[in-house]
């Protein structure tokens, strides 16, 4: 261990060599007749040079450096000189002077290589440790050490400014119950062991799965420092990446495709985070890493060890959270930062999560519905609870090895809404999802499907690949417009259609959570997908009984105050005029308003034009036999 007075006892030596080695040039220059001829001359000096150039005294620090970049004694000499140089600005600018064949009072190789005895014709090439490692500066004529690297020679901390926002250290945290790190870590050795230049572990696991967490406590097993480059890095962030791993023995981890110099070394382990594989390597070991599913048991465990406030909580909240969040371990992890201090906040912090994680993918709903509030056929009701029991215990069950093993794949809760616009899909998926404590989000499969080739698959790509490791009730709506029969292939568009109903099969039967899906025209989806479904729920148009209770209902919301002087035209437009729920809303909004601008309570008249209005964008209307006969006066 070199301590501070060493390092500064070493450099002082060296820079009182770089000042012996001048003066004894400038006493053979002081000797030298300015008569005598070109040639003797540089004999003279060429034999200055043979006395002077013992080779300079090489710190601790630099013979470190020199071994970690495997440079040759004759670039350890140069950066030697270039560090005393830049200890000592005055010798640098006299080594120049005196050493460089031009007399430029700046450093230069040809002064550097003058001074050490090097030939005339000394050359750092491009190959060379020093250059391919930017462990120097050119800036014509003048050679000068990189800034960040003579910091480091010289003992003072100097971060790289390229590095500065784009790595970053990975916190220690202690792996979860299960995770394979020694096993991984002894797969490393075996494969240094080997002959591997480098390993490589492909994590393989949604965002905040843990997947830095375990490449860290790997690489910390194998005394490396795990680290992490921020996407898209530039070229020169690589190159600087790749440095700092071999100065400080980091073992680096990549969150997307980079191109990686093929004139550097890489680090000995290396975590690769992207979705897509890595591109083969000649000498590079690939292990990819599935990230352990977590069980109850496990999902359990991982609440205790990073959330330690949970176990304090209730037992109902604590079943009510493993049940309804997957809560992975990045999640739980920046929950614990934010000192979520009692199960609502906790799960009012992930709704945020899962908001924030689909924004700009899918159109959030709110879920301001209760029970009560649907008014459809009790069986209907009866299948939605169902539904949302299932929601809350299938994962639990499946998580059983005897029932688990049974369905190796196809674990999706998905569900069908069927039935004319406005009989109450959506809002029975937010009624569904408020009783399970979900965020919905909603998905309109008609604005993704493109008439190009090809592009509909990427849409579905990036927004099922949003939406798959959230938690969250997804509602696909107008789903006949992807989940459609399949066709003859007749084109090459008949053939990518089917390919992307194809892909949807199977994002379906993977789908991890619970799916609902929404279509006024059940005809037309595939059977295929039907057979997948939990449950398949007809919504019906209302009849005049459910009519009323929803002209009843929505009327103490929008004019308590005359819902009892207006129950006779209710009666009567509940009883012949068929309208959905959501027309009947509309109606009484439209009624309101009008009533509003009039600064007059609402009439009759406002309830039939709203009515009206209603019927209008469906191509209808009222007869004025049918008008008259809702104001009671026919």
């Amino acid at each position: 261990m070199v301590t501070v007075a060493d390092r500064s006892s070493q450099l002082d030596a060296l820079c009182d060599w770089l000042r012996d080695a001048l003066r004894a040039r400038l006493d053979a220059l002081r000797g030298a007749s300015s008569e005598q001829p070109r040639a003797e001359l540089d004999a003279l000096l060429d034999l200055a040079r043979a006395d002077e150039a013992s080779a300079p005294p090489i710190p601790a620090s630099l013979a470190a450096l020199s071994d970690r970049f495997d440079l040759r004694r004759d670039e350890r000499a140069v950066l030697a000189v270039l560090l005393a140089a830049a200890l000592a600005p005055e010798l640098g600018r006299s080594l120049g002077l005196l050493c460089d064949p031009l007399g430029r009072d700046v450093v230069t190789l040809e002064a550097v290589a003058s001074l050490l005895g090097f030939p005339r014709t000394y050359r750092l090439t491009a190959e060379d440790g020093v250059a391919r490692w930017s462990l120097i500066v050119r800036t014509a004529p003048a050679l000068s050490l990189d800034p960040t690297i003579e910091a480091r020679l010289a003992g003072r901390t100097c971060r790289d400014p390229i590095l500065v926002e784009t790595i970053a250290l990975i916190p220690a945290r202690a792996p979860l119950p299960g995770w394979p790190v020694d096993e991984l870590a002894e797969q490393v050795r075996r494969s240094v062991a080997a002959g591997a230049r480098s390993v490589r572990l492909w994590l393989r696991g949604p965002d905040g799965s843990g997947r830095r967490t375990l490449f860290a406590a790997v690489a910390r097993a194998l005394d490396l420092t795990p680290a992490v480059v921020a996407p898209e890095p530039a070229a020169p962030t690589v190159r600087a990446a790749l440095r700092l791993a071999r100065l400080e023995d980091l073992a680096l981890a990549w969150t997307d495709r980079v191109r990686l110099p093929p004139d550097l070394s890489m680090p000995a382990v290396q975590a690769w985070l992207d979705a897509e594989p890595p591109p083969p390597l000649l000498g590079v070991a690939d292990i990819m890493v599935r990230m352990p599913v977590a069980d109850r048991p496990a999902k359990e465990a991982a609440w205790r060890t990073l959330v330690p406030a949970f176990s304090t909580w209730p037992d109902a909240d604590r079943v009510r959270l493993l049940d309804g969040w997957s809560a992975r371990p990045g999640q739980l992890a920046a929950l614990a930062l934010s000192g979520a201090a009692n199960p609502d906040d906790a799960i009012a912090r992930l709704r945020v999560d899962a908001t924030q994680r689909l924004e700009g993918h899918c159109e959030v709903l709110e879920t301001p519905f209760e029970w009560d509030d649907l008014v459809l056929p009790e069986r209907v009701v009866t299948s939605l609870r169902e539904l949302a029991q299932e929601a809350r215990v299938l994962p639990r069950l499946w998580s059983e090895p005897s029932i688990g093993r049974l369905f190796p794949q196809g674990r999706s809760i998905a569900a069908l809404f069927c039935g004319p616009p406005g009989t109450g899909k959506t809002m029975a998926a937010q009624v569904v999802t408020r009783e399970l404590g979900l965020p919905l989000f909603r998905v309109d499969l008609s604005r993704i499907v493109s008439k190009y080739i090809g592009e509909t698959s990427q849409n579905l790509s990036r927004i099922l690949g949003a939406v798959r490791h959230t938690d969250a009730v997804v509602l696909f709506d107008e789903a006949d417009a992807l989940f459609g029969k399949r066709t003859e292939v007749h084109d090459a568009h008949d053939r990518y259609a089917n390919t992307e109903t194809d892909y949807l099969l199977q994002a379906l039967d993977a789908w991890p959570g619970l799916a609902i899906l929404a279509t006024n025209q059940r005809g037309n989806i595939d059977a295929a997908f039907t057979r997948r479904m939990r449950l398949i729920l007809d919504f019906p148009r209302a009849e005049a009984a459910e009519r009323l209770r929803i002209w009843t209902r929505l009327g103490t919301t929008f004019l308590p105050e005359r819902l009892r002087e207006l129950a006779p035209v209710i009666g009567r437009a509940a009883s012949e005029i068929e309208l959905s729920g959501a027309q009947i809303k509309g109606a009484l909004l439209t009624a309101c308003a009008a009533a509003t601008y009039a600064g007059a309570a609402v009439t009759a008249d406002h309830l039939v034009r709203g009515i009206e209005r209603e019927l209008e964008k469906e191509g209808l209307g009222l007869a004025p036999r049918d008008r008259a006969l809702l104001l009671g006066r026919a």
